[in-house]
C-alpha cells in the first residue's frame, strides 16, 4: 500500500512553480519537488541521480535560465520536468525518481 508523504491544495501550485515538500520520517532529509509545467503536474525526489545531492535547496531557483529544464545546483545537469530524464550533464540518460500524484477534492496527494 502506498505511503502518503504530503498534500497541498491544488490551487496552491501555479504554472511554472516548483514546490518543495519534506518527506516525513526519512533519515536523509529528502524532499519531493512538485512541478507544474505546461499544465502537467509531476513530482520527483529532490536528489540528482549523478551523486545524490539535492537538485535545489530553494525551489524558486530550480529552473535553468531558459525556464525549460530543472537544473541541478551542484553541476548544472538539466532535467526534463515532464519525464525526469537528464538532457545534459554528467548523468545524461539517467532520470529523477518519480513520486506518485493523485488529486482528490481539490487536493494534490503525494505517495511513495
Amino acid at each position: 500500500m502506498p505511503t502518503e508523504i504530503g498534500r497541498l491544495p491544488a490551487d496552491d501550485l501555479k504554472e511554472g512553480q516548483v514546490y518543495s515538500i519534506p518527506i516525513p520520517g526519512n533519515e536523509d532529509d529528502l524532499e519531493v519537488i512538485l512541478v507544474k509545467s505546461s499544465g502537467t503536474l509531476k513530482a520527483w525526489i529532490n536528489s540528482c541521480p549523478h551523486d545524490g545531492r539535492p537538485l535545489c535547496k530553494d525551489p524558486d531557483y530550480a529552473w535553468d535560465s531558459s525556464g525549460k529544464y530543472l537544473e541541478c545546483m551542484n553541476h548544472q545537469a538539466l532535467f526534463d520536468p515532464k519525464t525526469g530524464l537528464c538532457a545534459a550533464g554528467p548523468c545524461i540518460g539517467d532520470a529523477l525518481f518519480s513520486v506518485n500524484i493523485t488529486q482528490e477534492r481539490g487536493e494534490i496527494i503525494l505517495t511513495l
